[in-house]
């Protein structure tokens, strides 16, 4: 008898924890806070800031990878051979030129979307 309200409670909180994990609120630091128009006038003709605003956008996808619960994201490349370096800061400069009043973050975690469409592909 005991067991079934054991079992309604392990999943009532698992329902609340999972819930106010979504709910976060987390503030971020870094380049990634820097809105893209900011990003796009700093790395203008800049190799050592563009370098530092794409290493930031590294370090919040390999984050993303840690984070991501098992068997999500598994195999994910955030280097393969068909997206390189210089194709990957491209498309967070183009993404940015199209949404200048977003943050880095945001155009960050486009192309993580993006590295993921391209796994599935």
């Amino acid at each position: 008898m005991k067991l079934p309200y054991a079992i309604c409670a392990i999943t009532v909180n698992a329902i609340l924890f999972s819930s106010a994990t979504i709910a976060q609120n987390v503030k971020i630091v870094g380049l990634g806070v820097s809105r893209c128009d900011k990003f796009i006038s700093d790395t203008q003709g800049n190799d050592v800031s563009e370098k530092q605003y794409f290493a930031w956008a590294q370090g919040f996808m390999n984050g993303a990878l840690v984070r991501a619960p098992v068997g999500v994201d598994d195999g994910l490349d955030l280097l393969p051979q068909n997206f390189p370096v210089q194709s990957q800061m491209a498309y967070l400069k183009s993404w940015c030129d199209k949404n200048r009043n977003s943050d880095f973050s945001d155009a960050s975690f486009a192309l993580f979307k993006e590295l993921r469409a391209q796994m599935t592909k």
